[in-house]
């Protein structure tokens, strides 16, 4: 890409931005473009993420709400489903959609939650709540450490080996101070 070309994109995005009631789907796309592209490379930024924050301050748009914007698009994509397709829905809704996709990495969960969510037979709350549930970690076979009983007045190993080192640090500086005081 050239360099107008890409001074065009960052006016767009801009734009965009300032726009994000309407352009959320157009904003989402763009950044997509710019991820995807590397194009934030030729604006001299080392990573994505460095240049999304700047652009978040030059913008005065949340970095959440353009994460949000692209996260969606992506799963958007993934799935096939046109803009058209969700240009009434919840944009909240397909975000906690495109969460549930990103862990689950299922096309045909994400374009049916889609469609429940375009027919209002699914609640955003709901959708949160299964986002929730699906990006929890999973709490099987965790692994505890038994507490173990010390007898009377033994210490534990790491106390005793705590000791160790500050006698053989006082030998070591003893052994240099003794060294020292010998050359003179």
């Amino acid at each position: 890409m050239t360099k107008n070309t890409t001074s065009n994109i960052e006016a767009e995005l801009l734009k965009l931005a300032a726009d994000m009631n309407n352009g959320t789907f157009l904003l989402g796309s763009k950044l997509l473009e710019v991820q995807q592209n590397e194009i934030y490379k030729q604006w001299g930024y080392e990573s994505f993420t460095v240049w999304l924050n700047e652009f978040s301050k030059k913008a005065k748009v949340k970095k959440t709400k353009l994460w949000d914007s692209k996260k969606v698009v992506k799963m958007l994509n993934d799935t096939g489903t046109p803009f058209s397709e969700v240009s009434q829905t919840s944009t909240k809704g397909l975000y906690q959609i495109a969460r549930i996709h990103k862990k689950e990495n299922d096309n045909g969960q994400a374009k049916q939650l889609i469609t429940q969510l375009t027919n209002k037979e699914i609640t955003v709350a709901q959708l949160k709540n299964l986002a929730k549930e699906t990006i929890k970690p999973i709490e099987i076979n965790v692994v505890t450490t038994p507490v173990i009983e010390l007898e009377n007045n033994k210490k534990p190993t790491w106390e005793i080996n705590r000791y160790q080192g500050f006698v053989i640090s006082l030998l070591l500086v003893a052994c240099i101070v003794f060294y020292i005081a010998n050359e003179f």
